[in-house]
Formats: structure tokens, sequence, C-alpha cells
């Protein structure tokens, strides 16, 4: 830890920049590596609180579970339901029916759940549909880490902010209790922050590559969510827009004809543009637009949201979308929930139950410090001038707040307040936090990590005496056998010894290195003495 902690800003910081700008070629891959390493022991970490969750929650505790599995043994037989289908089997601590009404959302998840089940009775794995849909959620969620750490690189420019990112988002205290069920959020916040770290490829560097990396993250946006598929569309817009401003005013400066010739120069540059938005949007259209075409078909609405929460007699909150957006109790459940709580199904048999860590002001003063610091340095540049803060910060910005509003909206129109749902929101605006506070302080995210990383580990603590607790009072069991949250432990705890060992070596290192370097010129000088003395 002590390489992301970094130096002071004096004279040792100054060295520290002579030694890195020093190395060879060899020795900056070897940095790549370095980083590397401390994202592989985030992920090691991330994967063991994911399976620590994973085998402490019963089956079918959180609700909605019972009918993403009927989705997938759907599929997997051969068929396609829609939220009027059937449940194949009744399942134990279910409510909302006996439908499968989930089936609103894409068929990509339960599909690729549905191939891991098979997988998994051919090795004889007990309840195989429960446990490859909590894999691949967890999964999915791993590779959404990862994601995070590629659009913090590409945003700040530093790999060691990447990493912090990726960092900072797996150790959200509640991120790993909410993604251990065999739901499809990993996968929708995993194509969420895909389509924002290729859109902000795209805004700083234009060009076919980059939009159609921006195309193909867009289509698994539309399979796997349609809270994924609007920041997708919204972000594909902003860079249509981008294009229309600088193609054409520069096309039409460009035109040496005058009159029509410009005129017509300036058409053939708006068909440019008019075919880029046809490259973003065409294939999205092609191999997702039929599933939102059925859903409006069927129930006027291409999320089928609205039927569905017609159908389970939700009333719109005073207020509307406004009054929603503005309510303060709304806010402090999502955030308290998203750090003390294990799960907060609101349809749920057994009680909410929301571990006080004492990590919300903790992290709340975080982030307002980070975001106050960023919005600082972005007035400050303004003034004199420089680089930006962040490379892309439209396409988070605008991305963000189309999240946000998906959300409220549906909380508005008398839908639940999950915790969940704002997942890909903190995993955008972690970049945002890491970043301002970084120029407070390089040690600012560190203690913003060690932080989460505290409450992470009291609500994992509480949360094994609570399900303790609570599966001797409703005589149920938890998934899996106390050898897996042994592993889970194991994990952690390698993952945390990895990397201090990590930052030791590379501390040791670099000042041997420092010192190679100033030994250097006077080891060049007394060579001629040392061969005249021969």
């Amino acid at each position: 830890m002590l390489t992301l902690w970094g130096t002071s800003r004096g004279g040792s910081e100054l060295a520290r920049n002579r030694c890195v700008a020093s190395k060879s070629e060899h020795e900056r891959s070897g940095d790549v590596w370095r980083w590397r390493r401390y994202l592989l022991c985030v992920l090691t970490a991330a994967a063991g609180a994911g399976l620590f969750y994973g085998s402490l929650t019963p089956r079918f505790y959180p609700p909605d579970e019972r009918f993403h599995t009927a989705y997938a043994e759907r599929i997997r037989d051969g068929e396609l339901p829609d939220v009027d289908t059937p449940l194949s089997r009744e399942h134990e601590f279910a409510e909302g029916g006996h439908r499968i009404y989930v089936a609103n959302h894409p068929p990509l998840f339960p599909a690729i759940q549905a191939a891991m089940a098979t997988a998994a009775g051919w090795l004889d794995v007990e309840d195989s549909e429960v446990t490859a849909g909590r894999a691949l959620n967890v999964l999915c969620t791993l590779a959404a880490v990862v994601a995070v750490a590629a659009l913090g690189r590409d945003m700040t420019g530093s790999r060691r902010l990447g990493v912090l990112c990726a960092a900072l988002f797996a150790a959200l205290p509640a991120l790993w209790s909410l993604v251990s069920f065999g739901y499809s959020d990993g996968l929708g916040m995993l194509a969420t922050v895909l389509i924002a770290w290729a859109g902000i490829r795209a805004w700083n560097r234009p060009g076919q590559g980059s939009w159609r990396l921006v195309s193909t993250t867009m289509v698994v946006a539309g399979l796997s969510r349609g809270s994924a598929l609007i920041p997708a569309l919204a972000i594909g817009a902003l860079l249509t827009a981008q294009a229309w401003a600088v193609i054409l005013p520069s096309g039409s400066r460009s035109s040496d004809r005058p009159g029509a010739g410009r005129l017509d120069t300036r058409w053939s540059l708006a068909g440019r543009a008019g075919g880029m938005a046809l490259r973003l949007f065409g294939p999205t259209a092609l191999i997702a637009g039929w599933w939102y075409i059925r859903n409006t078909l069927r129930f006027g609405d291409p999320l089928a949201s609205e039927e569905l929460l017609r159908r389970f007699g939700a009333k719109p909150r005073t207020g509307g979308l406004l009054g929603t957006l503005t309510d303060l109790e709304v806010w402090r459940g999502f955030l308290t929930d998203l750090t003390g709580s294990i799960y907060a199904p609101t349809m749920s048999f057994f009680p909410r139950p929301r571990l006080d860590t004492g990590a919300f002001w903790v992290i709340a003063g975080f982030a307002a410090a980070g975001v106050a610091s960023l919005f600082a340095s972005a007035g400050k540049r303004r003034i004199h001038g420089g680089e930006p803060p962040l490379r892309g910060l439209p396409v988070i910005v605008v991305a963000s707040a189309v999240a946000v509003v998906g959300v409220f909206r549906h909380v508005a129109e008398g839908g639940g307040a999950h915790s969940r749902y704002l997942l890909p929101l903190f995993a955008l605006l972690t970049v945002i936090v890491v970043a301002g506070l970084d120029r407070l302080h390089r040690a600012g995210p560190v203690l913003a990590l060690i932080a989460m990383c505290a409450a992470s580990l009291t609500l994992l603590v509480q949360s094994q005496r609570w399900m303790a607790d609570e599966s001797d009072f409703h005589n149920v069991a938890v998934y899996g056998p106390d050898g897996w949250r042994v592993l889970a432990v194991g994990l952690i705890a390698l993952s945390l010894a990895g990397a201090v060992a990590t930052g030791v070596r590379d501390r040791v290192r670099s000042q041997q290195d420092c010192v190679s370097l100033e030994r250097a010129p006077h080891d060049r000088a007394s060579a001629p003495a040392t061969r005249k003395a021969r």
C-alpha cells in the first residue's frame, strides 16, 4: 500500500519523479505489471466477499431470485417467457404471485445462467440453477470492477488512480451482499460501466475504432437490462452531438467552393455525421431492438415496467419525479443501505437488517470532499488554464444524470427504492471522488479506501452473526457450508497480505533504483582514474 499512498509533494517527490523519468522501457513495463498485481489483489478480496455472502444468504431469501431462476429454466427448455408466463414450479420463501414477472428484462443473463447451470449439472453440482445465477452475478460484478479500473485510468491518465477507483468501488460495504444472489444487476452494472468507458475513449479520441467500440458495448447494454440501455443511448446521443459540433464547422471552414458548392459540402458532412449515428445505434436496433418492440406491442412500454407497477397495485408518490428527487429521506435510505445493510428487500418475510457501522457519515464526507476538490480544480483551470481535471467528464455527467433520473422515476411511480439500482451510478461516481481526493492529497484516496474496508469488514462480521440468529429463528439454512466462508475469509486475508507485500517490495526497489541513479555519475567520473591506476 506504500506505493498507492505515494510520497509528500516536496523534494522527495521531485527525487521520485527524476527516478521514474530515468527508468528504461523494461522498467516502465514493470510498472504496468505492478498495478496489475494490485488489481489482482482487489479482485481476490472481492471474490472472497462475493463467495462469503453468496454462501451465507439462504436459498430464495431475496424474493426475486425465484423468478430469475424460473426465467433461466424456461430459456434452458427452449422457451422465451414474458411477464405472463407461469412458473414452472413452486419455490419456498417467495412473494409476488406465480408469474415470471422479471421476464421484462432481456434474455442475455438468463441464457448465460442456463448454460452455466447445464454445465454445473454435468458436474453434479447441487441446486445448479441457483448456484449458476449467484456465480454469474458475482462474476459480472468482478468484471465491472476491472472496467472501473480502466475507466479511472483513461479519465485520470493514471494507472495508480485507476486501481484506487476499482478498490474503492469494490470496498463499498453492501456491494457484495447485494450482488451475491441470482439477479441480473451485476450484468447491468457491467454494461453501464463498459458503455461509459467506451464513450470516454470515443470522446477523447473520435474515430472509427472508438465508435465501433461504443456500438459494441451499446449492444451488450441493450441485451442486458433496459436500465443499462438508457444511459447507453444518452452517451450515443452525446457523441453524435459532438460529431455534429466538430465535423460540420470544420468541414464548412475547409470548403473552398462558394455558394451552392459549400451547401453541398455541408450536406455531405451532415450525411457523414448521420452515418456515424447509424453506425452507433444501428447494431443495437438490429440485435436488441426486437426485445423492446415486443414489450411495446404487448404492454405498451419498451421496459414493461409500467405494466408491472399496475399489476402490483403501486401508487405514485406525491410530488412526482421532482419531489422524489428532492426528498432527502429517499436519498438517505439509498445511501445507508449501501453503506450498512446486508440486504434490504421491501417484499421479504424477514425484517430489514440495517446494520449501523458508522460508515455512512465517514464515506459521505470523503465523497463530498472529493467532488468539491474536483470542481474547485476545474474552476482554477478556467482562470489559469491547464489540463482538464478529468478527461471525458461530460460522458460521466450525462450517464450519471440519466441513471439517477431513471431510478427516481421508477420510485416516483411507486416502484421499490432498492439500493442496488444505484450501484452503476456509484461505479461511475467513484472516479470523480478518487480524482478529487487525489487533488487534495495523494493520501486522500487511500484514507477513503481504508475507511471503506473497515466498514466492509465490520458489516461482514455482523452479517454472519445476524444471519445465524435469523436462521435459527426462522428455521432456514444458509446456502453453503461453513467451509466456503472460511475460504472466503482466507481469500480476503491473502489479498490484503499480497497488497502490503507488493507495496513494500516496490518501495524497496524504488529506493534501490534511486540510489543506483545517484551513484551513476560518481562511478562514471571515477572510471578513468581507475583505468589509469591499472
